[in-house]
């Protein structure tokens, strides 16, 4: 039977790991890509800056939107536990 994507993947990760010279040289070339795609905030033209800024915004904002969704379910769950408790008092 043939591998899935997956399996394939993970006996490929399998065997870099055993031969750590080429594991430390992928590594290096992972890192210089990821280098070279990204730019600092000085180094981007002012459009570039204002898109980059723009999604910043858009990430922040869902990430405060998921808090205060947590934050709810904590305190209806909190406040859930309080009445059964006061329930079962009664």
């Amino acid at each position: 039977m043939a591998l899935t994507a997956a399996e394939r993947m993970k006996k490929y990760r399998e065997r870099l790991k055993n031969n750590p010279k080429k594991f430390k040289e992928l590594r290096k070339k992972h890192i210089e890509r990821m280098k070279v795609s990204k730019k600092k905030i000085s180094e981007m033209t002012d459009e570039e800056k204002a898109n980059q800024r723009k999604i910043w915004r858009k990430y922040k904002k869902k990430q405060r939107q998921n808090e205060a969704k947590r934050k709810e379910k904590r305190t209806s769950a909190l406040f859930t536990r309080h009445i059964a408790k006061s329930l079962q008092k009664v």
